[in-house]
């Protein structure tokens, strides 16, 4: 049985601050839309000229080829990449951009 994500792009952005993030609860779009703004709120668009176009069509490739397996999926992506977004925030961001 397949579980339907129930959770807002708000609730995401939001919930994204906290290390107990409950992923499952959104969808693929939704999980885009996070990636992009954890890039964004660490600064990585500016500090190192990232297009926001760019960031989005490479976002989107990783979204579209990546496999519906059951543990290696978008969702554990996004689940290691939010671990290492909360570890930086937490240990002063700003000293690993400069």
């Amino acid at each position: 049985m397949k579980l339907e994500p129930k959770g807002t792009l708000e609730e995401a952005l939001s919930e994204m601050e906290s290390k107990n993030m409950d992923y499952f609860k959104y969808d693929r779009e939704i999980l885009l839309n996070c990636f992009y703004k954890m890039f964004e709120r660490l600064g990585f668009l500016s500090k190192f000229g990232i297009d926001g176009n760019s960031l989005t069509s490479f976002l989107l490739k990783i979204c579209e080829n990546y496999n519906y397996a059951p543990f290696h999926n978008v969702t554990h992506v996004f689940n290691v990449t939010h671990v290492c977004y909360t570890v930086i925030n937490a240990n002063r961001k700003e000293s690993y951009l400069a």
